[in-house]
């Protein structure tokens, strides 16, 4: 047998200061969080048709070989993002308060709705439909 093993191969490379699979643009931290979120090495694959299974394995492997240094890294990442988003709705105060009012309308709405059509059936309110249609049609 002729066949050439490979002993070694490089899987995550750094990209200004990233840490991706080599010669895509998956981060190494979607792979991570998946990983540590329970998802098999075979569901993350999925998630990232991108990628084969063998780039999957190998980025967990090398998650799992230099983990104090990822988990620190990851642990940056993740107080970069904190303080942005503080920095975010200081300075955009006006966009939050409008999506904070736009969930608040939308819980009350969904409770407006349970509580007008919490005894209907999609056939009751067809039949509903039907007869304002018919209606409408015989005033105008």
């Amino acid at each position: 047998m002729n066949t050439e093993m490979v002993k070694t191969k490089q899987y995550i490379e750094e990209q200004e200061g990233a840490y991706r699979v080599k010669g895509k643009r998956v981060s190494l931290d979607s792979i991570v969080y998946a990983f540590l979120g329970g998802q098999s090495p075979e569901s993350i694959a999925q998630s990232f048709p991108v990628l084969t299974l063998e780039e999957v394995y190998g980025a967990i492997a090398f998650y799992l070989a230099n983990r104090a240094a990822i988990d620190e890294y990851l642990a940056e990442g993740e107080e970069q993002f904190e303080t942005l988003r503080q920095q975010s709705r200081k300075t955009n105060v006006l966009l939050y308060q409008k999506l904070y009012s736009a969930n608040n309308l939308s819980s009350d709405y969904l409770s407006l709705k349970d509580e007008l059509f919490a005894d209907e059936t999609v056939e009751s309110l067809y039949r509903k439909i039907v007869e304002w249609e018919a209606l409408s049609h015989i005033t105008s």
